[in-house]
């Protein structure tokens, strides 16, 4: 199993670096997390994209699958799901036009969805042009292709999820945007690699701060749940990213790495 970086930034797009899009893969399986500001274009620069355009497709890829079995939004704001938009649009007036893309989102996504595409166009429902909308239960595994998904409510300040994979005996654990709480260290327990936010930088949540983690509140997710490695992510755009690492190096003791654009890790 495999863990792509697409995007790493937080709220809005940093200089040649996207919003939050992570693509985990395991054998024919490939999983798109989350599909912030910008992701479309780093799909494109990995050579996934609609058939019959530049891009090359992977062998046995579907019609403009853009060689994905889902894609998973954590949590319902713009910098995780934006890319939608554009996305559908590459779905809709590609060369070829087939299967839809399955797009798994938190209970109330599909209206949240609804909502939005109505604003966008005459064409309703928008999203579903391109698009097979399913929303996951809470605390309810599914499958996708090779791998097994959990999706676990977190304490932000909408509702999200953070995400458990696991696929090929190999444990994969995404925070989403969270401030520290016990379902997240209970969702992080041994996981192989630990995806964490750390939109606060160096400093560590504090009540009146943003519902968000620091470097520090990663590293310490990381210790207390036993994970081998962690990779932190979800930076506004100028922080200082190797201070953040420190911040976190200082709670665990394990490997700490910073997400770059198009890293790839062996999960």
């Amino acid at each position: 199993m495999k863990l792509t970086i697409l995007g790493s930034s937080a709220s809005c797009p940093a200089p040649h670096d996207a919003c939050s899009g992570y693509l985990i893969t395991e054998s024919e399986t490939r999983i798109l997390i989350d599909c912030g500001t910008g992701i479309v274009s780093s799909l494109l620069s990995l050579g996934l994209g609609p058939l019959g355009e530049t891009a090359q497709q992977p062998s046995g890829a579907v019609p403009n699958s853009w060689g994905l079995d889902a894609v998973v939004i954590s949590h319902m704001h713009p910098d995780h799901y934006l890319d939608l938009v554009p996305f559908r649009y590459g779905i809709r007036y590609g060369k070829e036009r087939t299967e839809p893309v399955n797009v798994w989102v938190p209970p109330g996504g599909i209206a949240h969805l609804r909502r939005l595409g109505e604003c966008l166009s005459t064409t309703q429902p928008f999203f579903d042009a391109a698009f097979t909308l399913r929303e996951y239960t809470p605390d309810s595994p599914f499958t996708i292709g090779g791998m097994v998904i959990a999706a676990v409510p977190v304490w932000h300040s909408i509702p999200s999820y953070a995400l458990r994979v696991i696929g090929a005996g190999r444990t994969f654990v995404y925070t989403s945007d969270t401030a520290p709480c016990a379902s997240l260290n209970e969702v992080a327990q041994d996981a192989d690699l630990l995806l964490a936010e750390t939109t606060l930088g160096t400093e560590a949540f504090a009540p009146g701060n943003d519902l968000h983690l620091g470097g520090p509140d990663a590293g310490n997710v990381a210790r207390v749940a036993h994970a081998r490695r962690l990779v932190l992510t979800h930076f506004w755009p100028g922080t200082d990213r190797e201070a953040v690492r420190h911040s976190a190096m200082r709670e665990f003791d394990g490997v700490v790495k910073i997400a770059r654009p198009q890293m790839v890790m062996t999960i």
